[in-house]
């Protein structure tokens, strides 16, 4: 009876698993935190900040926050910010997916000065090209997505000896993605503007670096 009760606990924490085991996927330890851990500072400090903006406009303080961090042609500091304002789960999760991907394939291949001034360059100019074709009513990181992207894709294709920074697959979805944007038949609203600027500054900021 020992010995069919003690199989029987073994089965038990099989099918339901228990508390004290890490999180898993397909067999391997995702290992989230320590993931997050290694990443670089910048990659973390954007990532923290957006979703601290996003839950703070979930518990009500949408107007002032928003109002701070809004696009303003007078307010130099406000060409950034827009990139980590977030409207939607959706839209921060998607987000900071890719920047976290992308920014981190960047900087193990091309060096930590690479993201930082792929963040500074592509934000500032996607936010511009936004606010001047549409308006100062937009936030999110896409347009830096989409310049990370543009970057990888260029750096990929010139360097086919060196590991991808990113597959064709995902760069043909993601151009996918943007010609539906301005095609206006998405079920969300979208900075298609800011993607597009992102893009192609990401894409000419492709100086052949070399990889640490």
């Amino acid at each position: 009876r020992k010995e069919s009760s003690a199989a029987s606990d073994v089965y038990k924490r099989q099918q339901v698993g228990t508390t004290q085991s890490p999180l898993k996927y397909q067999g391997q330890s995702l290992n989230l935190v320590a993931r997050f851990k290694a990443l670089s500072w910048l990659n973390q400090s954007v990532s923290i900040l957006s979703i601290v903006v996003y839950v703070a406009f979930l518990f009500g303080a949408f107007e002032p926050i928003y109002m701070a961090l809004q696009f303003n042609p007078a307010s130099p500091l406000t060409w950034l910010t827009p990139a980590i304002v977030h409207f939607s789960a959706m839209h921060i999760v998607f987000n900071l997916i890719w920047w976290v991907s992308l920014g981190d394939n960047i900087e193990k291949q091309c060096g930590k000065s690479s993201l930082i001034g792929l963040f500074l360059v592509t934000a500032l100019i996607s936010n511009w090209a936004q606010y001047l074709m549409v308006g100062p009513n937009f936030g999110g990181l896409s347009g830096v997505v989409y310049g990370l992207l543009g970057f990888c894709w260029i750096y990929s294709a010139l360097n086919p000896k060196q590991p991808a920074l990113v597959t064709t697959a995902i760069v043909g979805f993601m151009l996918v993605w943007l010609v539906l944007g301005f095609a206006d038949v998405l079920f969300v609203g979208m900075a298609n503007w800011a993607h597009l600027g992102g893009l192609v500054s990401g894409c000419l900021l492709y100086t052949s670096p070399s990889p640490r």
